[in-house]
C-alpha cells in the first residue's frame, strides 16, 4: 500500500474554534506527525476528514438551512485562484481585491 498523499492546500491557518487547519481539515498534532505516520495511519486522518466534510456539506444542503456557503466558510485572506472556476479554492468566493470580491463585500 502505498503512502496516501498529503491533505494540505496551502491555505494554512488554524480555526480557534475547531483546532483544524483551515485549509486541509487537519489538527496540529496531525500535521506535526504526517511525515512519520504509516499509510494506515494517514488514511485513518484521511477518512476522519472525509467524514467531516460530508457531514457538513449534508448540513448544508437541508432544506432549513437558510446560510449559504459564504457565511459558513470566512475567508481568511490567504486566497489561492482556482485556474479553472476563477473563485478562491479555500471559501469558494472571488479571491480578495478582486473587482467581484469588492462588489460581494457591496452586496453583504
Amino acid at each position: 500500500m502505498s503512502a496516501p498523499a498529503s491533505p494540505c492546500r496551502n491555505l494554512c491557518g488554524i480555526d480557534e474554534l475547531s483546532g483544524e487547519c483551515v485549509g486541509c481539515s487537519r489538527t496540529l498534532e496531525e500535521i506535526a506527525a504526517w511525515s512519520g505516520m504509516s499509510a494506515s495511519e494517514k488514511a485513518r486522518v484521511l477518512a476522519r476528514i472525509d467524514r467531516k466534510q460530508r457531514k457538513e456539506s449534508s448540513e448544508m444542503t437541508k432544506e432549513n438551512n437558510t446560510q449559504t456557503a459564504q457565511e459558513v466558510y470566512l475567508c481568511i485572506g490567504i486566497c489561492t485562484t482556482d485556474p479553472e472556476s476563477g473563485q478562491c479554492i479555500g471559501c469558494g468566493r472571488p479571491p480578495e481585491g478582486s473587482v467581484a470580491a469588492d462588489e460581494d463585500k457591496e452586496t453583504a
